[in-house]
């Protein structure tokens, strides 16, 4: 599972718990959960002292130039993407979780 999102955008920073839950809860599932911070107007630092502060134990990672951004071809912040073992992308949702109920039934579907 990768998550595009932003200390900035509202949205993302709701539905980071439910996220950091997920990732827990569905860790011995085999589950990764990747969540990639995107770089408009962003500091590295300000990203790090959020994640800190919040306690996150999930992988977050830097997308200082945009690349991944610009692969996974993402224009809207959060986007979420369901990937399987393969490589294979296999659900897409555009903005927010509402809930953790939203991010397992997906998983629970794939």
């Amino acid at each position: 599972m990768i998550n595009f999102w932003a200390v900035w955008c509202d949205p993302c920073v709701k539905e980071l718990p439910s996220i950091q839950n997920v990732s827990k809860e569905w860790s011995s599932k085999g589950l990764v959960v990747l969540a990639i911070a995107v770089n408009n107007n962003e500091q590295l630092d300000t990203v790090e002292q959020y994640i800190t502060q919040k306690s996150y134990t999930f992988p977050v990672l830097f997308d200082a130039p945009g690349q991944a951004e610009s692969l996974y071809n993402v224009s809207t912040l959060p986007t979420t993407f369901f990937i399987d073992t393969e490589g294979v992308i296999r659900k897409m949702q555009v903005g927010s979780f509402q809930d953790q109920d939203g991010i397992e039934s997906i998983l629970n579907s794939l």
